[in-house]
């Protein structure tokens, strides 16, 4: 167990400050490149963006416990004050981490319309999005260790016919998919209907076949049958 957090934490490290130990290097040149990634980590806070807050606690942890440390060629002043002047920055910040989520979930709320103009469509379909939106928070509540993002997302297109894969719906999903990625997150689609998405199999695995993680489709108790095997066939 040591041994993995051991090289973990140095990727954390050089991923953060772009400085790994090397035998001449000076403590000053790293305190310098630490305080210039503090400072800047530290204005991001106006955003209240939650992955920046997880970033800047992994560069706490990683520059905490570097392990070569005790290797660097300087006096036992500076590498007494180095690790005092990380606990003092840890503990100042920490509140931080309180309340921060542990995952953060993108649920996109999907409308599509078979036929119309979408500057047209647009403002019903947002619309009945706020029901949908309405009736899941009743169905699943909220988690509150839990970042959600909601995002609404509507569209003109036939059910049945296939997305280009440079099409703006295909594009949409791409963005989502990497998104989630480098929040380390989770992907949840809500659509209005059991062809609220698509209708067309291949289509399915066009938007989902990147995705890191097993995707489940749920669907509503009362939702037939006939129309699960029609919506989503086997992918295999």
């Amino acid at each position: 167990m040591e041994k993995s957090d051991s090289i973990e934490r140095p990727q954390l490290w050089t991923s953060w400050i772009n400085c790994t130990f090397k035998p001449g290097l000076a403590a000053t040149d790293f305190l310098h490149r630490w305080h210039q990634t503090l400072g800047q980590l530290h204005e991001t806070y106006g955003t209240d963006t939650p992955s920046q807050k997880c970033q800047y606690l992994q560069f706490l942890n990683a520059i905490s416990f570097h392990p070569d440390m005790e290797l660097w060629n300087c006096t036992d002043r500076i590498k007494i004050g180095i690790p005092n002047l990380m606990d003092k920055v840890y503990e100042d910040f920490l509140s931080y981490a309180h309340g921060m989520p542990s995952v953060k979930i993108i649920t996109v709320f999907l409308a599509r319309s078979s036929t119309g103009i979408r500057t047209e469509k647009d403002g019903w379909l947002r619309k009945s999005l706020e029901h949908t939106k309405t009736a899941y928070e009743r169905h699943y509540g909220l988690q509150d260790t839990v970042e959600t993002d909601y995002r609404h997302y509507t569209f003109v297109h036939q059910s049945n016919e296939p997305f280009a894969r440079t099409g703006e719906t295909s594009k949409y999903f791409a963005n989502l998919r990497a998104e989630v990625e480098k929040y380390d997150g989770k992907l949840v689609v809500v659509i209005n209907g059991w062809d609220g998405l698509t209708t067309d199999r291949h289509s399915v695995v066009k938007l989902f076949s990147s995705q890191r993680d097993p995707i489940t489709v749920s669907y509503p108790i009362d939702s037939s049958p006939m129309h699960m095997l029609a919506a989503f066939p086997a992918l295999g």
